[in-house]
């Protein structure tokens, strides 16, 4: 990792990106608005900090903020990973520091932890970018409200003009749910959860998470955007995680290449977490994650093996 420090004003370079290349606002406001206003919200934030990334940085100065605000979804992970760079250089730059409390570089760990795990809350990444950005520096533009709230209808618009019709996929109208069976009409695959009962959703950090169990037994599927197939690896994967791993290992499920973890979180919960690469056109990959009181990975097993091609 490429970085460069000036020690006078605290500015530096990560993978020829600023650390002033992001605009600022307060957690409390990003957390609030993303929930009232859902998609639409994360439309016009990640619209701006791409924006104010392409002013500040010569080799981002052909992107099209407006589309990546449009289509963040798909960009999501690529602007994640860049929060997450920068974070850890500040981070090491804490540690490194002996005039800074220990406590203080303990919490800065801990938040490094959470903001790189792969279910991290979507504001983590603006509280991280409000660490990043150097104090005294110009913020760039602001995320005003009212802006926000005409974005939507600016994107409706063109959408509507051009004829795209991307709000039923943004929307997850592709999965459905028939008793047990999880699945996806637009890509043609299914899973199978092992339990009785309602699959639940929930939206995290821009990922569609579906599961299934009760208070003792608990598993769950996400899908993954993975720009670059060779983060599908043990050692990259496991930089993800937050908690204490126990083991590692790589087998096949339905056929499909699979990592998987044991871990350990500080309340002593065990977690297995899997993630399963399935060749098709364009790689399919896939999230799973299951707890219970035994810490085995029986039930994870029955839902990963229970892959099928609906093709």
């Amino acid at each position: 990792m490429e970085s460069q420090e000036n020690q006078n004003n605290d500015v530096f370079v990560v993978n020829g990106i600023a650390n002033y290349s992001f605009v600022k606002e307060s957690v409390s406001t990003v957390s609030s608005l993303s929930s009232l206003f859902g998609l639409f919200y994360k439309m016009g934030w990640y619209y701006k900090q791409w924006a104010e990334i392409k002013k500040c940085n010569e080799s981002y100065k052909d992107i099209s903020p407006f589309w990546r605000g449009v289509f963040y979804i798909g960009y999501a992970s690529q602007f994640k990973k860049i929060v997450v760079s920068m974070f850890e250089v500040k981070k090491n730059m804490i540690l490194q520091n002996e005039a800074v409390p220990q406590e203080e570089k303990v919490a800065w760990q801990k938040e490094y932890d959470k903001l790189n795990s792969i279910f991290a809350k979507f504001s983590l990444q603006q509280k991280a970018i409000n660490k990043i950005v150097p104090l005294g520096h110009p913020e760039g533009s602001s995320l005003k409200f009212a802006g926000l709230l005409g974005l939507p209808f600016f994107i409706l618009l063109v959408l509507l003009i051009l004829g795209i019709n991307i709000l039923p996929t943004l929307f997850g109208s592709c999965f459905k749910a028939e008793g047990n069976v999880f699945k996806n009409t637009c890509y043609d695959y299914s899973f199978t959860f092992p339990f009785n009962g309602t699959i639940g959703y929930a939206r995290n950090d821009g990922f569609d998470t579906y599961c299934q169990g009760n208070e003792k037994n608990h598993v769950c599927i996400t899908t993954l955007g993975l720009e670059d197939p060779s983060d599908f690896n043990l050692e990259t994967l496991a930089s993800w995680e937050s908690n204490k791993i126990l083991n590692k290992s790589t087998t096949k499920y339905a056929g499909n290449t699979t990592h998987c973890f044991k871990e350990e979180s500080k309340d002593k919960q065990i977690y297995n977490i899997c993630y399963m690469q399935v060749k098709k056109d364009e790689p399919l990959y896939f999230g799973f994650f299951s707890y219970n009181e035994t810490g085995t990975i029986d039930d994870l097993e029955k839902l990963m093996n229970s892959y099928k091609d609906l093709k």
